[in-house]
């Protein structure tokens, strides 16, 4: 496989990871475009055992995920009242100041994108990803910000194959400070066509750390694996945007027909922190 048929490739994976990725706190890529890697590009690199990816350094991805199971499986026919039995958690992450306004993106640099099945690498390139997102919807009485993480949740968009049903199953707060960030998410996607069958199925996890920078600047770096509905890596993919404010902290109380000011207060109450509980 040459780098453009990688390119065409990586794309269409990337188009899918974006959505993926709309559900959390990485800006969807609503109109993915690719530059820095053309027909002319010179061959990507291969590896004759690809059992070990580069550049993977330190970052603490999953090598397999469990099996999404015989219900999503490719062929099985779609139920969508599999998405509607669970209740999603009320977890509230903390957000340092720095991260609690609402930023936008307008593209994303790739570093590296490596395939485990060919052990290719694909050579960095920049893809144009336009999207906003906010740090924290509420504030607790000490002044810590604090956003909402609904999981697990579900999102449906209409792809050109029939409908693509986006899954959160994991938001997890690895560390927060005044200096750094870090967060990990784990997804899964199904598309299924029009007669409600199964044709694709895909499993994605993503690291990101997110540091300040001047002039209300976030650097994001995003390290994405995907895996195939078996819970096998298919693709690792390591990348960086830069975020800017575009407004300053507001409090959300309503959003999407929820109670966000009387869930935080629950979560406070719950988890033991009734002396943080904001006064109005």
């Amino acid at each position: 496989m040459n780098s453009t048929q990688l390119l065409r490739l990586a794309t269409r994976y990337l188009a899918v990871v974006s959505s993926v990725i709309m559900l959390a706190i990485i800006p969807f890529a609503a109109n993915a475009q690719t530059s820095g890697a053309t027909d002319s590009a010179s061959p990507a690199q291969s590896n004759p055992s690809p059992a070990k990816p580069p550049l993977e350094g330190k970052v603490d991805h999953d090598e397999h995920l469990a099996p999404l199971g015989d219900q999503f499986a490719v062929g099985s026919k779609f139920d969508p009242s599999l998405f509607g039995s669970l209740t999603p958690d009320n977890i509230w992450i903390p957000k340092p100041d720095w991260f609690a306004g609402k930023f936008h993106s307008d593209t994303q640099n790739v570093k590296m994108m490596y395939f485990y099945k060919t052990g290719q690498t694909l050579p960095e390139h920049v893809m144009k990803e336009v999207g906003e997102v906010t740090g924290a919807e509420q504030k607790s009485k000490d002044g810590q910000y604090w956003n909402y993480a609904k999981v697990p949740r579900t999102q449906v968009k209409d792809v050109l194959q029939g409908k693509a049903y986006l899954r959160a199953v994991r938001e997890e707060l690895i560390s927060v400070s005044d200096a750094k960030l870090v967060l990990k998410f784990n997804y899964f996607q199904i598309i299924v066509d029009d007669k409600g069958t199964i044709i694709a199925n895909k499993q994605v996890q993503s690291i990101n750390t997110y540091t300040p920078l001047d002039d209300n600047l976030v650097l994001l770096r995003t390290s994405l694996k995907s895996f195939d509905g078996d819970g096998q890596p298919e693709i690792l993919q390591h990348g960086e945007k830069i975020m800017r404010q575009i407004e300053p902290y507001h409090q959300i109380d309503e959003q999407d027909g929820e109670n966000l000011k009387q869930l935080f207060v629950e979560f406070l109450k719950k988890t033991g922190h009734e002396d943080i509980i904001p006064v109005s």
